[in-house]
């Protein structure tokens, strides 16, 4: 077995606890375990080293602050490499960038974003004990980055993850989980039992010492299902009794801890991390644990307790002079969503989870700074002012508008195509649209039906593609506009955005473009393309936050506005103003989340849409090759032309629901299930009843999530 333990600064406070310390991980190697220990700074060395800062500066730089309260945890693992060796027991200590844990660019609150494990994996087949600095981790510059309150616990966590370890052992000198602080009630009861639920209520009232972002992960960290095989190894298929209740479900008991207090060594037996599917087994299970048939002080081995992959441990050390509890409780930040973290966030499509830092950094400070554009000549409101207008000038550029102030702000594609679509098509028209479009398109469009607009919607064929020779086919005297978007929501299939254009721009026709699967990693450009109006989002494949969009409109299309109201210009006329953009942009603009899309672009024009397009289609692909081979798998979409990064099927006739349920569930992966909006595109496909499961892949997946994800597919179909 593969274990994971995490020493606690005060569990290290000394020669004597870290020898302590030093003996119970040769225990546990003696009885023929691997282990990688993760420690925290010993006693009170980051109090110290923050007091010694103070007296060279009262504000510390926060990148120095981080290079020297890092040394704290280095020291912890070079003495206790030091002790192990003295046992005689092979070690090598690694602090967190040697280990390999990548965080983003927040000093002294770093979040992990990566971990590679390389050399922790090479150092323990090596046979070795592998001593690995907690609290810390370095940044995409190379710099040293700590993780803030219960680093060390999040470092433990993490790594027990990404090595797929079998147990996560935190060590602590408390006594256990109280139902309060016993130093403040001291009617407050040790809990024998807490189910992984109970353990996150603690945590976030500040109840219990593991960081509640640590905790977080316990109850779905990924690859921690009880029910994986060994490094290497086949999943069993997921498959469903009589009842239609999951075998691993039933199987299963959640996560729980238990406490040994007393106890010189570790005596804790430890749960499971495969929460279950329905919440009356967890209670069941949790009934069941609580009972406390089980010794606390019986040797871990004894406990009858299948499938220990995945179990997360917290048990105490009790040493001979240390009779009260040392532990400081304070306020318990959550440092890293375990849920986040250990996801594979496989729904690019409906909106972006990860984000660049600097779209964070810049909608944070945002918010502290920016007032309202166009209400006011304060330095905020002109600061407002400053940002949005930058943003304009950047979109346009980015899309290849003709005039900035052209590029409209709205919240998001759905108001921008509204906006265009209201706007610009009366009673009488007609409009030329197709199968693949989003119901951001097609409501629209259907209720001008119902006020005299005719429509004719382009088929599409089983692949959920459409015929270009039914274009002029499609084309009447009274044709005004084209509306359609540039790749479906639903398969991925991508429109040739240049034809349709160069096909608007010969029979005098308006193109209305749906770029909201495409903005961000496909070169768009709508002078180029012929598009007369291009409606983006910001939160999809830019990158940016939710809540941002827009328009870019080309010079000569005069829209009708949507919404009418203040605008902080021309204020004593009764009718809204004519020019762009305050024509189509009343109330207050989304400043903050503004100055995040501007941000997004500027890390999109860095990394430029052809790197990010080429990222995206090698993960597809890659996952595409794989499920497509899979029998009683069905692959909807055209992979033969290029495409967004989307693939969409159906496992056997199994729901789409249930399905997603299952992937989210028992794999850690996060996919869409349904009718995705695209109801003409499900008629198409043939889907309507069972509806498809899409995974959609963005900038911040991997290759090994693609795997992993392909993985999963095949042990569900089998």
């Amino acid at each position: 077995m593969l274990i994971v333990e995490k020493f606690g600064g005060s569990s290290l406070a000394g020669v004597e606890r870290v020898r302590c310390a030093a003996r119970l991980i040769a225990d546990t190697v003696r009885a023929g375990h691997s282990v990688a220990a993760v420690l925290s700074a010993q006693g009170k060395t980051t109090d110290a080293l923050l007091s010694t800062a103070a007296h060279y500066s009262p504000n510390p730089s926060r990148r120095e602050l981080d290079m020297l309260l890092a040394t704290g945890e280095q020291a912890s693992v070079a003495l206790m490499a030091m002790a192990l060796e003295e046992m005689g027991l092979p070690a090598v200590s690694l602090t967190g960038w040697q280990a390999g844990v990548g965080t983003d660019e927040t000093y002294g609150d770093a979040h992990i974003r990566r971990l590679s494990m390389e050399r922790v994996r090479r150092e323990l087949s090596e046979g070795k004990i592998v001593l690995i600095a907690g609290f810390q981790g370095v940044s995409p510059g190379n710099d040293i980055t700590t993780l803030g309150r219960g680093g060390s616990d999040t470092t433990a966590v993490a790594a027990a993850a990404a090595l797929r370890a079998d147990e996560c052992r935190i060590y602590t000198d408390v006594e256990g989980v109280f139902t309060a602080d016993p130093r403040l009630i001291p009617e407050a009861r040790r809990l024998s039992a807490v189910d992984s639920e109970e353990m996150l209520r603690l945590a976030s009232l500040a109840l219990c010492r593991p960081a509640h972002g640590a905790l977080q992960s316990c109850p779905r960290a990924r690859h921690g299902d009880p029910a994986a095989p060994a490094a290497g190894g086949r999943r069993p298929p997921h498959r469903r009794d009589a009842l239609g209740r999951s075998r691993l479900a039933r199987r299963n008991a959640p996560a729980y801890v238990r406490f040994s207090p007393g106890a010189c060594r570790c005596g804790a037996a430890g749960g499971r991390a495969l929460p279950g599917r329905r919440a009356a087994h967890r209670r069941a299970a949790h009934r069941a644990c609580s009972g406390g048939a089980e010794s606390g002080n019986a040797p871990l081995s004894a406990r009858r307790v299948p499938c220990a992959r995945g179990r997360f441990i917290i048990s105490d050390i009790t040493i001979g002079f240390l009779d009260e509890i040392t532990q400081t409780c304070y306020p318990l930040g959550d440092n890293i969503s375990g849920r986040e973290f250990f996801m594979i966030y496989l729904d690019n499509a409906a909106t972006s989870l990860r984000r660049p830092e600097s779209v964070v950094r810049a909608v944070s400070g945002a918010l502290c700074s920016l007032g309202n554009v166009g209400r006011g000549a304060s330095e905020s409101a002109l600061s407002a002012a400053r940002v949005v207008y930058a943003a304009r000038e950047k979109l346009c550029a980015f899309f290849g508008g003709a005039d900035p102030s052209r590029v409209c702000f709205t919240q998001n594609s759905t108001e921008a195509l509204n906006t265009a679509i209201f706007g610009l098509l009366r009673p009488g028209d007609h409009v030329i649209s197709t199968d693949l479009e989003h119901n951001s398109v097609l409501r629209p469009l259907y209720r001008l039906e119902q006020e005299g607009v005719e429509t004719t919607f382009l088929r599409a064929d089983t692949r959920g593609c459409i015929d270009y020779a039914d274009l002029p086919r499609a084309l009447r005297p009274n044709t005004r506009a084209i509306v359609c978007t540039h790749a479906s929501n639903l398969t991925g299939n991508a429109l040739d955005v240049s034809r349709i254009g160069a096909f608007a721009r010969e029979h005098g026709l308006l193109f209305i473009l749906d770029a909201s699967q495409t903005a961000g990693s496909f070169d768009l450009n709508a002078q180029r393309d012929g598009i007369s109006v291009l409606c983006f989002t910001g939160h999809k494949g830019m990158m940016g936050p939710q809540g941002t969009g827009g328009l870019v409109v080309a010079p000569g299309v005069e829209i009708r506005p949507l919404k009418t109201g203040g605008t902080g210009v021309q204020s004593y006329r009764r009718e809204q103003p004519e020019e762009y953009p305050t024509r189509l942009e009343s109330g207050t603009l989304n400043g903050h989340g503004i100055a995040g899309l501007s941000a997004a672009v500027d890390f999109l024009r860095e990394i430029t849409p052809a790197a990010i397009h080429a990222h995206e289609t090698a993960l597809m692909s890659a996952f595409y090759q794989k499920v497509s081979a899979l029998p009683g798998v069905t692959v909807y979409g055209d992979f033969a032309h290029e495409r967004a990064p989307i693939v969409t099927l159906n496992i056997g006739d199994m729901d789409s629901g249930e399905a997603a349920e299952i992937l989210s569930d028992d794999y850690g992966i996060a996919v869409r299930s349904g009718a995705h909006c695209a109801p003409r595109m499900h008629e198409a496909l043939g889907t309507v009843a069972q509806g498809a499961v899409r995974f959609s892949f963005g900038w911040f997946n991997t290759m090994e999530e693609a795997e992993t994800a392909a993985d999963a597919v095949r042990d569900i179909a089998l």
